[in-house]
């Protein structure tokens, strides 16, 4: 069997799931996401609408030097707008709604729910109206593919289970095209 075909097997195996907890910040530690790399998704009960009637995030933000930063926190309802006029709306994922890769999961979970304002991810934390939807992150390490710590942890490797994943799965409504 070819890498590829080892690693488009791999990728269509059931990943791990935890439940998020936007009460506590470190829900990701608490619920054993490892620091490890591989792939990821985050999964929702949370309605196409609520996304699409999020606040926009703050364009700057004062940085601990007091400087004026641009925020990189993804814009959540710009992003779930795009499906509207998308013609290949039959293609979209629309409950699992953002995928990735990662050198550290367990830091990408936090990114994506509890993150800084200069750090690219969703940042869901600051939405409460999704507060009461159930939203999941689930995750697969790329050690089980490859246990040579240096082949798991390969950007290439990474990248392409990402589309891989994407290609078996749909396009997750909030992921950049």
């Amino acid at each position: 069997m070819s890498t590829l075909e080892e690693l488009s097997s791999f990728i269509s195996q059931p990943f791990t799931g935890v439940v998020i907890d936007f009460t506590n910040s470190v829900w990701n530690k608490s619920c054993g996401v490892p620091m490890k790399a591989g792939w990821y998704f985050i999964e929702t009960t949370t309605p196409l609408a609520v996304f699409q009637g999020l606040p926009d995030p703050p364009a700057t933000y004062l940085n601990s030097k007091n400087e004026v930063k641009k925020t990189r926190n993804f814009n959540i309802r710009a992003r779930s707008m795009e499906y509207i006029s998308s013609s290949a709306q039959g293609l979209w994922l629309t409950t699992k709604v953002y995928s990735g890769m990662a050198q550290n999961l367990l830091a990408r979970a936090g990114e994506h729910t509890f993150a800084h304002p200069g750090t690219f991810g969703l940042a869901l934390a600051n939405y409460h109206a999704v507060y009461k939807y159930v939203w999941r992150f689930w995750y697969s390490t790329s050690e089980g593919l490859n246990p040579d710590p240096q082949a798991a942890t390969d950007q290439t490797l990474l990248k392409l289970g990402e589309q891989i994943w994407r290609a078996q799965n749909g396009w997750p409504v909030l992921c950049a095209k």
